[in-house]
């Protein structure tokens, strides 16, 4: 596995004014494939081989094109990874306006906001969903006590750690209800940390992104 080579390409991959590099004369596509869903980055090399590739067709792809084969695992790929975002972009409104109903704030940590990012949304590998939650009434450990009931109330085995809840509410996507949004180790540093971040919190509960995906517009809550 010729790594040097794919890291080359993954630096013209993500750089829209790049020149072609040499090494893609000796890439093997399927090779890249493995490699990338290994990294977790299929998407990045997906938009430029597939839907991107101005700059490759302009040079004849160093004679080194994808034959028809090559094509079809990298389009089986893609498909695998607009139909998780689909179900992530879905599931992640449907939570947040769970909680927000429920007279939480909250919003989406990483995950589909930093899809959103992306050239192309839905060709990022997407994981669980990270949700922060909040309430300017109560102290984090009042919180943490009521999440836990309120999470408790339909999943009685529901495991808590430091920093989130696991929340099995959907059978296919894992969901962690946070009640801090990150932490630090130093108690003093921490304390002002989390001062902060509540005080956030109620701003970024009313931050909502849309992102429309073929006729499908989707309205999150997220942490920009």
């Amino acid at each position: 596995m010729n790594v040097e080579a794919y890291l080359e390409f993954l630096r013209f991959a993500l750089n829209d004014d790049g020149v072609v590099p040499d090494s893609v004369a000796i890439i093997n596509w399927q090779e890249l494939l493995r490699f990338a869903k290994e990294q977790a980055i299929v998407g990045i090399y997906a938009r430029r081989i597939l839907f991107d590739n101005d700059k490759l067709n302009d040079c004849k792809w160093l004679g080194n094109k994808l034959n028809e084969d090559d094509v079809m695992e990298w389009m089986s790929e893609v498909a695998k990874l607009r139909k998780r975002n689909t179900l992530l972009f879905e599931k992640s409104v449907d939570i947040a306006r769970r909680f927000h109903n429920d007279g939480f704030d909250c919003c989406i940590l990483k995950g589909q906001g930093n899809a959103l990012r992306y050239p192309i949304p839905v060709l990022r590998t997407s994981g669980d969903i990270d949700i922060w939650i909040g309430e300017k009434e109560n102290s984090v450990k009042k919180l943490r006590k009521r999440l836990l009931q309120y999470v408790r109330k339909d999943y009685p085995n529901a495991e808590m750690v430091y920093q989130h809840i696991e929340y099995p509410i959907y059978n296919n996507v894992p969901v962690e209800v946070h009640f801090y949004a990150t932490y630090l180790n130093n108690p003093i540093h921490n304390r002002k940390l989390q001062s902060y971040l509540s005080q956030q919190l109620s701003l970024l509960s009313k931050h909502i992104v849309s992102y429309k995906d073929g006729e499908t517009i989707y309205s999150l809550i997220i942490s920009d």
